[in-house]
C-alpha cells in the first residue's frame, strides 16, 4: 500500500513535495492540403516510438488541434491517424521544462491494408503485438496502426501510405516476425507473416 499513516499522538519530520516543471505540446492535424482533421488519435512518443508521459494520448478537436500536458523532457515526436487516412509521424523536437512546442501532422489517404500472422502450423497468432514503419522512418505503435482486430486473428490496418513498409509482429510464443512490403496505389493489400 502506498501512503503515510500518522497517528494523532505521533509527530515526525515535515515532508516536502516538489513538482517538476514539465513541457506542454500541441499538435495540428491536417490533410495534405492543410484542412484541419477532427477526431484524429495522436500519441506523443520518444525517438524509438515508446509513449511519453502520463497524458501522451489525445484526440484532435474540430480545429484539428490536440494538446499534451505534463510531458517529460527529452526528444519527442507525435504519431497519429484518423479514420480514412494513413498514419503519420511528425519531425522530432526537443521537449524541455516550461516549453510549449507545436507539432505538425499532415495525413494522407492510402491503401486499405490487412495483416495476418501465422505460426508454423498455419494457426493465427492471436494476442500478438504489431509495430510498423515506412521508408525506414520511426516505428509506429499498434495504437495508431490497428483500426480493428479481425475475427480470424488478423489486423485491419485501415489505410497505409505509399512506400516501403516493414512490419514487425511480436508474439510471446514465437518471438518476432518481420515482413517487408511496398505499398503503392493498389485498392487493397494483404500482408502475410508466417513463422519459419
Amino acid at each position: 500500500r502506498d501512503g503515510i499513516r500518522v497517528r494523532a499522538d505521533q509527530t515526525g519530520e515535515p515532508i516536502e513535495l516538489r513538482a517538476q516543471p514539465a513541457a506542454t505540446a500541441s499538435v495540428l492535424v491536417t490533410t495534405s492540403g492543410g484542412n484541419p482533421i477532427a477526431g484524429a488519435t495522436v500519441l506523443c512518443v520518444d525517438a524509438e516510438g515508446n509513449p511519453l508521459g502520463t497524458l501522451g494520448l489525445a484526440t484532435s478537436g474540430p480545429d484539428g488541434r490536440a494538446w499534451f500536458g505534463g510531458m517529460p523532457r527529452g526528444t519527442a515526436r507525435v504519431v497519429g491517424r484518423a479514420p480514412g487516412f494513413a498514419p503519420a509521424a511528425s519531425a522530432l523536437q526537443e521537449l524541455g521544462p516550461d516549453h510549449a512546442i507545436e507539432f505538425q501532422l499532415a495525413l494522407t489517404s492510402g491503401t486499405r491494408t490487412t495483416l495476418q500472422a501465422f505460426d508454423r502450423s498455419g494457426q493465427p497468432l492471436t494476442g500478438a503485438q504489431l509495430t510498423a514503419r515506412c521508408d525506414d522512418g520511426p516505428w509506429l505503435p499498434s495504437l495508431v496502426l490497428i483500426e480493428r482486430l479481425r475475427t480470424d486473428g488478423g489486423f485491419d490496418l485501415g489505410r497505409l501510405g505509399r512506400g516501403a513498409w516493414e512490419f514487425r509482429v511480436n508474439h510471446p510464443k514465437v518471438g518476432n516476425l518481420t515482413q517487408q512490403r511496398t505499398i503503392g496505389d493498389e485498392a487493397s493489400v494483404t500482408v502475410v507473416l508466417t513463422q519459419r
